[in-house]
């Protein structure tokens, strides 16, 4: 009986120590749900946002060229007014076409109303390439004593190599334009122009050297440039059969990136500028396929909307303070033309100037504000004073121009929009410097001293340096030819 106690005992104490032993239990937490009703919109908008501002900056360029075909089928239109000072070669009686010569036969007049920042120093001829049904072969006739330019950009407007008197090309030529994947053997005696892409644009300019007696000449030297197939060329065919250029209508919203995508689709960027694809596919925008703009998500289709008008606040920041400020306010840039692969150039020269320049053909300083830093206004007075030693150091020729706030020369009854070296009754200083006057009505000095504004509003002032000498491509030493534009301080 003793012992039954004993192990009863034992037994007790094992099963209290286990129990001592055993791991406490849980006490129940509460979790948070997961939240189900998160939708990220808000993120979704934004990067639609980013990717339609720089979807803009990229495509601006490629938009304004195709757009500009509208451009020049409203001015051939308005042409045919026979009170209208602007005229055209008789390629455009029968409207614009695709692989065509179309002369301006007068300087630029505000009635042409295209804005783009047009000079009033050379005569316009205007192609428009299609290369998709073969090459095209432009002859270039002998010009001497006398500048001209053959400005040929891609799909982008971005420069190619120019045919220009700046290089030597005043003996005339044959030159072959092949798209990217024409295959054909190049004719003896020609130079060929690989172009990235099937559709592009080229524009003529030749100098007339005198407003009233020159332009016979210069109507003279276009009509002997010849455009044509290259089977038209070698005999092939008997007849060419143009393409008319059709109207595109105005694409607002949400549409505009869709068209754009279309010409992109047509005219893919070339080289690293196709990884930007890799940036639009993120809200839709494919290089393959149409651009669905009825199925886009409300934040993708909200953040693109935001995005194209900062894309254009953008471009208009740009283009009023393009590149590097002079110590007077101009402002101007060396990369312009010549940057294929920064977007940012081309669409700012695009929307501004249509066509640039590369900076060793020629040089614009653009300024909309006086000496003091107020921006221009029409119903006040300037002045613009060069110094016998700041005449500009140019191997052609040099201009100071003034447009409105649509990039269009200032409307005026005498056709008269800026100054120039060719000006020959310019009136100068007793010491040898010359003033010219930026007012709405002409000066007493007269009009070869005389800069137009409009009435009022804002306006911009571009100086051209044609075939520039190498002293304006010195940081410092192009502040010594660039003046101060001077409010004239009117009596009370």
């Amino acid at each position: 009986m003793k012992y039954q106690y004993i192990l009863l005992g034992l037994i007790f104490l094992v099963l209290s120590a286990c129990k001592q032993n055993e791991p406490a239990k849980a006490i129940p937490i509460e979790v948070a749900p997961t939240k189900t009703t998160e939708n990220y919109d808000a993120e979704k908008e934004a990067l639609a946002t980013s990717v339609g501002t720089q979807a803009y900056l990229f495509g601006a360029s490629i938009m304004t060229q195709h757009l500009f075909r509208n451009k020049m089928k409203r001015m051939i239109e308005i042409s045919k007014d026979p009170k209208n000072a602007l005229k055209f070669s008789a390629a455009a009686d029968d409207g614009l076409h695709f692989n065509e010569l179309t002369h301006t036969l007068n300087l630029t007049t505000h009635e042409m109303n295209i804005g783009g920042t047009p000079n009033v120093d050379t005569r316009y001829s205007i192609i428009f390439f299609n290369l998709e049904k073969g090459a095209q072969v432009l002859e270039v006739p002998p010009i001497k004593n006398r500048y001209y330019s053959v400005n040929i950009t891609d799909a982008y407007l971005g420069n190619r190599p120019y045919i220009c008197s700046r290089k030597g090309d005043i003996n005339g030529g044959k030159y072959l334009f092949t798209g990217p994947d024409w295959k054909g053997k190049l004719p003896k005696g020609m130079k060929e122009i690989k172009m990235p892409q099937n559709n592009f644009l080229v524009v003529v300019r030749i100098y007339v050297q005198n407003r009233t007696t020159d332009n016979d000449k210069v109507t003279l030297i276009q009509n002997q440039f010849k455009l044509s197939s290259l089977d038209k060329f070698q005999g092939k065919i008997d007849k060419e059969s143009l393409e008319p250029v059709a109207a595109i209508p105005m694409p607002k919203g949400l549409a505009y990136f869709q068209k754009m995508t279309e010409f992109m689709q047509a005219n893919p960027p070339e080289g690293k500028q196709a990884f930007i694809w890799n940036m639009f596919e993120q809200v839709g925008m494919f290089r393959d396929k149409p651009f669905d703009i009825e199925n886009l998500h409300p934040a993708i289709e909200k953040g693109l909307l935001a995005g194209l008008e900062k894309g254009k606040s953008i471009i208009k920041w740009r283009a009023a303070e393009r590149g590097t400020a002079t110590n007077s306010g101009w402002y101007y840039s060396l990369g312009m033309g010549i940057e294929h692969d920064n977007y940012m150039f081309r669409s700012e020269w695009a929307v501004q100037g249509l066509t640039v320049g590369s900076a060793v053909e020629a040089i614009f300083f653009n300024i909309y504000k006086d000496s003091k830093g107020v921006e221009f206004e029409g119903s006040d007075k300037y002045t613009i004073t060069l110094r016998k030693d700041q005449l500009p150091p140019v191997k052609d020729f040099w201009s100071i121009t003034s447009y409105n706030k649509e990039f269009n020369v200032v409307p005026n009854k005498d056709y008269h929009y800026g100054v120039g070296d060719r000006n020959p009754d310019m009136k100068y200083n007793t010491d040898g410097s010359i003033t010219f006057y930026v007012q709405n009505e002409p000066p007493e000095e007269g009009m070869d001293n005389w800069i137009p504004t409009p009435k009022e509003g804002p306006f911009k002032l571009t100086f051209r340096f044609y075939n520039p000498k190498e002293v304006l491509f010195d940081e410092e030493e192009v502040n010594n030819y660039l003046p101060d534009v001077e409010k004239v301080d009117l009596p009370n």
